[in-house]
Order: C-alpha cells, then sequence, then structure tokens
C-alpha cells in the first residue's frame, strides 16, 4: 500500500499469541484512504501452515481511539481491584 502523507501505511503487526493455533495481531491499517486500529485473530490454516485472518476481530477509527482506550483503563482498573493480574504486571 502507498504511503498517503498524513496516513498510516499497513504497518507491521503487533503479535500477542493466543494458543498453539491463533494469535491477536494488532496493527495500523487504511482501507478506502481512511485510517484505522485493527485488532483481529488470525488462525493457522490446516493445508498451508499460514496465519490468516479470521472474522472474529474489530477495527477503530482513530476519532473513536480516545473512547476506546479510555475503556481498556476501566477495564484495567476493574482487573486490578479484583486481582486478576498476573504480579508482573501489577
Amino acid at each position: 500500500m502507498e504511503k498517503v502523507a498524513g496516513r498510516p501505511s499497513d504497518s507491521k503487526p503487533i503479535i500477542l499469541p493466543k494458543n498453539s493455533r491463533e494469535e491477536l495481531r494488532l496493527s495500523l491499517a487504511e482501507f478506502n484512504g481512511h485510517p484505522y486500529v485493527d485488532l483481529r485473530v488470525y488462525y493457522r490454516d490446516d493445508e498451508s501452515g499460514e496465519m490468516r485472518p479470521s472474522r472474529s476481530g474489530i477495527t477503530v477509527s482513530p476519532t473513536r481511539w480516545p473512547a476506546f482506550m479510555a475503556g481498556l483503563q476501566q477495564l484495567d482498573e476493574a482487573l486490578e481491584q479484583c486481582g486478576l493480574l498476573p504480579l508482573e504486571v501489577r
């Protein structure tokens, strides 16, 4: 994808292993000239062995990003209060 000034091109994803067959990928992307954040589950294809995007995931526009992050902060605080975070994260 061609990079446009002030717009992200498809970025290198942040990969978080989910299990032996799946991973969560977080990346900046652009579709039809609009930037967005993509959080998507990828799975290992049985035939090719390659990681493929699943339908499980969400996209967040940059205008909604602050509200999304505020929601994650509230969830983080709830996890902390319930003692559900691993000790190395606290």
